[in-house]
């Protein structure tokens, strides 16, 4: 027992807390919320442990119940690794209190959070863009971005609050870096690794530094069109692997040189050998090509993205099946190039969004709600578009569009978040009219009178409850509730912030665009949001 608090067996999945209880938490395969009990009494205790070191990764949200904790109804989660919170009721106004523990910093925790399609906060280094790539290894290496590869938070494990992934749309996309002499494998034992989740079904070069149509002995790694096997071509060695790849899915790729003996060459997929190999018996041949990723210069080009691309050359890394990391990889002595594609300045919290910044979109410390810093668009060219996914159709259920804004024109009609293909959903404003939402191509279905006022931080929001749409600025609904069935989809084809795709711009600033699908958040009217949106 923890303070005469009686341990139960491990729980895996959520549950409700009895007092005099305490409960070590495995998050390992998933988070999940715990419910504190509903009718406490004072001095009451309950205690959370994490039991496998996975809160960072998979964090444990803690439910009120009705209650406060800490004098707040808000949820609250735990999110450091081996942390440990022992709770006691003190009364209705407190509610439950912290009162002991290790690692055990609190969070608040936003009840929704499993539902949330995008939440943009717009924190982060000021005038960075998404553009900008860096090595994280010792080498610094120079990484050219070509066409309109970009980064962010979508990642292989979306719990992380630090991963995050390069996006590749498969029409020019693609990075390259510079020979170096640390990219001369040669006779070295050596490991190519990186995360892939490709989105169709064609020919992907995925990592290359071959001469344009050589069969020289330098890795050349790609998907295969018809099987998503994985082929690695090194000249003499060639292997392509009896096991596939999954579309639309992350896949961890590892191919690993080791020794001079028979076999000397696999590739694991996902941790696990494939039963092809490979005997590479000369060494890597020396080349001053560049090292690209996402496509070669055959125009063999990946769409879908990639995470935490690491060449290590000296060091084979896995001699046996293994588990694929749940965090970024790192930088070790014998790394040569590591890309984490990291350096983003906008991402999206809910680690669901890449975004491409178009024009001059950034980030600015200029101007900010709180937190200090927003993004910034200047109306002439800046928006920022991101590929469709289902979490933003919304067909004809709930949800919840809002964003803090602070426009210093609103001289035509201009979008907070927009559809870029036709047919798909809008909100924003009609310059004369007030705030509104439609569909793109097709109408404004509904306009209120009242727009926001320039130069000035502002709450707006749209939601729909059934069939009962509402618009909010400042947690004052206006207009008048409109009823419909309309199927909604935030991301036909594509989807663009501050703009509707390449026009109706957006001047001034915005943070916290949050999208909440399957909730309607607010069915009347609420006090505005006082502190940033939770990411938990």
């Amino acid at each position: 027992a923890t303070g005469g608090l009686a341990w139960q067996s491990v729980q895996t999945t959520g549950f409700t807390a009895v007092a005099g209880r305490a409960y070590p938490c495995n998050t390992t395969s998933a988070a999940f919320t715990v419910t504190l009990p509903a009718s406490p009494s004072p001095g009451d205790q309950v205690a959370f442990a994490d039991y496998a070191g996975t809160f960072s990764q998979n964090w444990l949200t803690i439910n009120p119940n009705g209650n406060n904790i800490n004098g707040s109804s808000n949820f609250v989660a735990l999110t450091s690794n081996n942390a440990s919170a022992q709770f006691v009721y003190v009364d209705a106004t407190r509610g439950w209190s912290l009162i002991a523990g290790a690692n055990s910093t609190i969070s608040t925790a936003d009840q929704y959070f499993s539902s949330v399609s995008l939440l943009l906060s717009g924190n982060g280094t000021n005038n960075l863009a998404n553009s900008a790539f860096l090595d994280s290894s010792s080498n610094a290496l120079v990484i050219t971005r070509n066409g309109n590869t970009t980064q962010g938070s979508f990642a292989p494990n979306p719990k992380s609050k630090s991963w995050f992934s390069g996006y590749f749309d498969g029409s020019g996309d693609y990075l390259s870096v510079a020979h170096n002499a640390v990219l001369n494998l040669g006779s070295n034992d050596w490991c190519i690794e990186f995360w892939v989740y490709k989105t169709n079904s064609t020919d992907s070069v995925l990592l290359t530094k071959r001469p344009n149509n050589g069969t020289a002995a330098y890795p050349n790694i790609y998907a295969q069109n018809a099987t998503q096997k994985i082929g690695i071509e090194l000249g003499g060695a060639t292997i392509l692997t009896t096991s596939s790849i999954t579309l639309n899915a992350w896949n961890h790729i590892a191919v690993v040189k080791s020794g001079t003996a028979s076999n000397n060459v696999k590739c694991y997929i996902n941790g696990v050998a494939d039963a092809t190999t490979a005997t590479l018996s000369s060494a890597i041949t020396s080349n001053t090509n560049p090292l690209i990723l996402g496509g070669d210069t055959n125009a063999n080009y990946l769409t879908g993205y990639m995470a935490s691309c690491r060449v290590t050359n000296g060091s084979p890394v896995y001699l046996n099946n293994f588990t694929p990391s749940k965090t970024p990889l790192t930088s070790t002595g014998d790394t040569a190039f590591l890309c984490n594609f990291a350096n983003c300045g906008i991402f999206d919290s809910s680690s669901i969004n890449n975004f491409e910044s178009l024009g001059d979109a950034k980030i600015t410390t200029s101007q900010w709600r709180w937190g200090g810093s927003s993004m910034v668009f200047d109306g002439t060219g800046d928006y920022l578009v991101f590929p469709s996914k289902t979490q933003l159709d919304f067909s004809t259920g709930d949800f919840t569009i809002e964003a803090w804004i602070k426009p210093t024109s609103i001289a035509s009609d201009t979008f907070v978040i927009s559809s870029v293909g036709g047919g798909g959903m809008f909100f924003g404003f009609q310059a004369g009219a007030g705030i509104g939402y439609g569909r793109n191509g097709v109408a404004w279905d509904y306009v209120s009178s009242t727009l926001p006022t320039v130069s000035t931080w502002q709450h707006v929001a749209v939601s729909r409850s059934g069939t009962s749409i509402r618009l909010f600025l400042n947690g004052t609904q206006i207009g008048t509730t409109q009823t419909s069935s309309q199927a909604y989809n935030l991301a036909v084809t594509t989807a663009s912030v501050g703009s509707m795709g390449a026009s109706l711009y957006f001047t001034g600033y915005m943070q916290d665009i949050r999208v909440t699908k399957g909730v309607a958040r607010y069915t009347s009217n609420f006090t505005a949001p006082t502190e940033a949106f939770p990411i938990y």
